[in-house]
């Protein structure tokens, strides 16, 4: 599993998975257009990974491949007390492989390795 920050050149993956009625339905937002997963890139681009409370959404990708196959969103929630909040969404063509469970693995030892 490769996790690394979003670019637009996410924007097609991205709107497999938020774009997408049936993943949007066990989640708290509607199905997201081609223009608001831009912006998000966009704004996601001008976050910098630790600030508190700020949701940071990395991309997921399978180590063999360039599709984007999910997300993780992780918010460092307060510094002080070392708490993060970890959120994840994937593509439903991907789920039930683990792929999530390897995700949040990685990124939770960044989180504690790198970010302390």
């Amino acid at each position: 599993m490769l996790i690394r920050r979003l670019v637009q050149g996410d924007r097609d993956g991205l709107f497999a998975i938020y774009g997408d009625a049936e993943n949007a339905r066990y989640n708290f937002y509607r199905p997201w257009t081609i223009e608001q997963i831009e912006s998000h890139i966009d704004a996601q681009s001008q976050i910098d990974v630790d600030s508190p409370g700020i949701a940071v959404m990395l991309a997921a990708f399978l180590q063999d491949s360039d599709e984007l196959v999910g997300c993780i969103e992780l918010t460092n929630v307060s510094p002080d007390d070392r708490q993060s909040e970890i959120g994840y969404s994937f593509n439903r063509s991907y789920t039930g492989k683990g792929l999530a469970t390897e995700a949040v693995v990685g990124v939770l030892g960044y989180a504690f390795n790198c970010l302390g």
